[in-house]
């Protein structure tokens, strides 16, 4: 079964230049545990910013290089919120 995990926070302007390597870093980290990662931003507020992985086949493990990662990174984390989907798959239509 194939994971997304999608984690969104706020980051304060100021901030936004110090925290971009240290997410490009935790991403490097987690490369080899999914198929694919990207960063975001709202369109309406750029101040709110999404990690986006994708193809994570196992969560435990992904979770712990995760948390590994983030406390190996010397940056002060703004306040994190997980959000974990699946693919919905419907029945075919008869």
């Amino acid at each position: 079964m194939s994971l997304s995990l999608y984690v969104y926070y706020k980051v304060a302007p100021t901030e936004q230049a110090a925290l971009w390597p240290a997410v490009q870093q935790l991403q490097a980290c987690l490369t080899a545990l999914c198929q694919r990662f990207e960063l975001q931003h709202r369109c309406d507020d750029a101040s709110t910013w999404m990690e986006c992985y994708l193809g994570i086949t196992d969560r435990d493990a992904f979770q712990q290089h995760m948390q590994a990662a983030l406390q190996s990174i010397p940056q002060p984390w703004p306040a994190r919120h997980e959000e974990w989907f699946t693919p919905l798959d419907f029945p075919q239509q008869r």
